[in-house]
C-alpha cells in the first residue's frame, strides 16, 4: 500500500550568508517537486522516459526530487545556499545530488554541520573511523559558486528511496 507524505511543499528551507540575510528575509521563491521516472510506449512501440509527479510512494521506490528556486528581488544575491532536509523514510541515493554551479555537501546531524560525502566520518563500536552511509544523511546543501541575478531561476536535484518502517511517523525531519 502506498503511503502519503504530508507537507511535501514545506520541506524546503533556505540559508544565506549574513550579508544576504540582512537584505531580505524572503529573497527566493521555491518549489519542491517529487517525481518518478516512467517508461512510456507509444503506438509504434517506441519507448520514451518521462518524469511524472507523485505524492504517494511504495516501499523501495526511487523518487526524484527537484528544488526550483528564483531570485524574486531586484538585487543580486550572494553566497546563496539551498538546504533540503531529507523527508522522513527517504534514504538518499549516493552520488545523485546535482545542481549546476554548486558545491554539494551533506549533514548527518539535522543540518548543524555539513561536509562532502567522503568527509562524513563516524566511529564504529570499536572506535574505528568509518565513512557514514547515506541512510544517516539528514540534509543536503547546495552552495552556489556564483551570485544569483535578479529574476534568475535555478534548480537542484537528488534521488531518494522510500523506506517505510511500520508504526513510524511520516512527518518531516526537523
Amino acid at each position: 500500500m502506498a503511503n502519503r507524505l504530508p507537507g511535501l511543499t514545506t520541506l524546503l528551507l533556505i540559508t544565506l550568508s549574513p550579508a544576504a540575510t540582512a537584505q531580505s528575509s524572503q529573497v527566493l521563491e521555491m518549489e519542491l517537486h517529487a517525481e518518478r521516472l516512467e517508461v512510456v510506449v507509444d503506438e509504434s512501440g517506441s519507448q520514451a522516459r518521462r518524469l511524472v509527479a507523485v505524492t504517494q510512494f511504495l516501499p523501495g521506490e526511487k523518487v526524484i526530487y527537484t528544488v526550483q528556486f528564483t531570485n524574486i528581488t531586484e538585487s543580486v544575491q550572494e553566497h546563496v545556499s539551498i538546504v533540503q532536509p531529507l523527508p522522513e523514510h527517504m534514504i538518499y541515493v549516493l552520488d545523485s545530488a546535482v545542481g549546476p554551479g554548486t558545491d554539494i555537501t551533506f549533514s548527518i546531524d539535522g543540518g548543524a554541520n555539513f561536509a562532502t560525502a567522503g568527509e562524513l566520518v563516524a566511529e564504529d563500536e570499536n572506535g574505528v573511523p568509518v565513512v557514514v552511509e547515506p541512510e544517516a544523511y539528514t540534509h543536503i546543501r547546495w552552495s552556489m559558486r556564483k551570485n544569483l541575478a535578479p529574476g534568475a531561476t535555478g534548480y537542484a536535484r537528488f534521488r531518494a528511496v522510500f523506506h517505510y518502517r511500520e508504526n513510524a511517523d511520516l512527518g518531516d525531519r526537523d
